[in-house]
């Protein structure tokens, strides 16, 4: 933290080893600290699908970026099941004004979302978008004009055009949502 260098967060990978995950059962934690490491929290945000009743079958891949005044921004991915013939793919982003212990899902809390049959997961092809994965959160904070946007960098896989590509999304400071997708590569 930009303000406080004795608060940190922290997140890992996490999967059910029985592979019985379901919505009531996060595929990753959040925790804190407030004194610089000597001890940890664990936050009470579940980062889980937006829709409830459904079937986690992957994700991760948590990440974290301070802006200016301290907000501190997480993504992550949701791959869930709706039965089970139905895959969707979330990358999700949240934000913390109080150093991690609360934290508030933006209005569009998708960065970027897609669909396909449960074959998707192994022809992306199949997805009605494309898929993003390993994710990476920046926020400019500089003093210019684009003071505490949020850039999200990441691999665009799959979908109708069988993308295969780094892209970028924007959160302006002020916006509740993400840009449409800029290609990089």
């Amino acid at each position: 933290n930009p303000l406080d260098s004795n608060n940190w967060v922290c997140s890992a990978n996490a999967v059910d080893p029985n592979g019985s995950a379901t919505t009531d059962v996060p595929v990753n934690h959040i925790y804190y600290t407030q004194d610089f490491g000597s001890t940890w929290t664990r936050s009470s945000f579940d980062p889980l699908p937006t829709v409830s009743g459904v079937t986690i079958a992957g994700g991760g891949d948590p990440n974290f970026a301070y802006d200016k005044n301290g907000r501190v921004y997480t993504s992550w991915i949701n791959l869930y099941l709706q039965g089970f013939t139905s895959i969707t793919w979330q990358l999700l982003w949240a934000y913390s004004d109080d150093g991690g212990i609360t934290w508030q899902r933006g209005a569009n809390a998708s960065i970027i979302e897609t669909t396909g049959p449960f074959s998707a997961l192994f022809d992306p092809s199949l997805f009605n978008g494309p898929a993003a994965d390993k994710e990476w959160l920046a926020v400019d904070c500089s003093n210019s004009a684009y003071q505490n946007n949020l850039y999200c960098a990441y691999y665009e896989v799959g979908g109708q055009n069988n993308l295969n590509t780094i892209a970028v999304r924007r959160k302006d400071a002020a916006a509740s949502s993400f840009s449409n997708s800029v290609y990089v590569s």
